[in-house]
């Protein structure tokens, strides 16, 4: 009985994943968004969230900084997650974008050649994908390449966001 249950809730879960937009939308999507979040953060915000933590850990054991922030109306949330690895600072910032899916980029800078790098993802109900814009294609990610990344933006939020005071 137990694995009938379990099974129509893994149908059920499968039947109500709707299909991905098409690449050309995400990217109107995207650039909006990237617009309006601009506009927004040199507006300022006195009354949003912010949580900034110098000695946190990710999930893969490496020590970060992270930096939480939701707009007063929580049109807008990010985390921010500052590390090293091969002796990079990295950067990985998450934007919430709808209970379906977010934006993620990934950055460093190579101070030896003084070239940024840049990668963008979408994550769409737990699966990323890469964005390549010169191909204007989202790239499925295979698990191997996700482990470094959060595939859950409340897994995010619960690890980097604020402490409620007990």
């Amino acid at each position: 009985m137990l694995s009938c249950i379990l099974i129509f809730n893994i149908a059920a879960m499968t039947a109500c994943k709707e299909d991905m937009p098409p690449y050309e939308n995400i990217a109107l999507a995207l650039d909006n968004y990237r617009s309006e979040y601009s506009k927004y953060r040199n507006a300022g915000d006195s009354n949003m969230t912010s949580y900034d933590n110098e000695s946190q850990t990710r999930h893969d054991g490496t020590p970060c900084k992270s930096y939480y922030i939701k707009s007063f109306d929580g049109k807008y949330e990010t985390v921010t997650l500052e590390y090293e690895k091969d002796n990079l600072m990295m950067v990985d910032e998450y934007f919430y974008l709808t209970e379906k899916a977010f934006y993620v980029v990934t950055s460093y800078f190579d101070e030896e050649t003084m070239t940024p790098y840049i990668t963008s993802y979408y994550v769409w109900y737990g699966d990323m994908y890469e964005i390549d814009e010169e191909s204007s294609s989202l790239k499925e990610v295979d698990d191997a390449a996700t482990a470094g990344y959060y595939l859950s933006f409340d897994e995010l939020v619960a690890a980097y966001g604020p402490v409620e005071q007990q």
